[in-house]
């Protein structure tokens, strides 16, 4: 059986697959010391984001941030809630609408998520100028392929 060729853009797309699998497991490990998961830590970043901007986003705004659906994510904001990261409180204007804050705890807690010491180790291997290079390309990346994805994808 005869392969076909490589081409560049699959190899690279490929690289980029497997170091990030890599880079996952190493992250999940240390989330797991933490008593997180990536999917709990997602749900704490696009609070803080928020809560940065004085918003205190509802459950549907964090799904839509997270890009899950909010049905998915509320049995990990009741659990974020029981470790005492996050509160909700009701609307003052909508009381059937609920909205999310971290805590005092649980900005600490997310703040600590930020250091990943093993991904510092790997990314330090890179030289400052292939850091900045690298972080560059990915947001080229990230840029076209949401730019795509809102085109070709209705649930964007």
């Amino acid at each position: 059986m005869e392969y076909a060729p490589s081409s560049e853009t699959y190899d690279i797309w490929a690289l980029m697959a497997r170091a990030h699998y890599e880079m996952h497991i190493l992250r999940e490990a240390e989330l797991k010391e933490m008593g997180l998961s990536m999917s709990k830590v997602r749900l704490l970043n696009a609070i803080w984001q928020q809560n940065e901007a004085s918003i205190n986003p509802t459950p549907s705004q964090v799904a839509k941030l997270t890009m899950k659906a909010p049905s998915t994510i509320t049995e990990s904001l009741d659990r974020l809630q029981n470790q005492g990261l996050i509160t909700r409180t009701p609307d003052p204007k909508k009381k059937r609408m609920i909205r999310l804050a971290l805590t005092e705890l649980g900005k600490e807690v997310y703040l600590k998520t930020r250091e990943a010491e093993t991904l510092k180790r790997i990314v330090s291997k890179l030289t400052p100028k292939k850091r900045e290079a690298l972080a560059s390309s990915l947001r080229v990346l990230y840029k076209n392929a949401r730019k795509e994805n809102e085109l070709n994808n209705p649930l964007f």
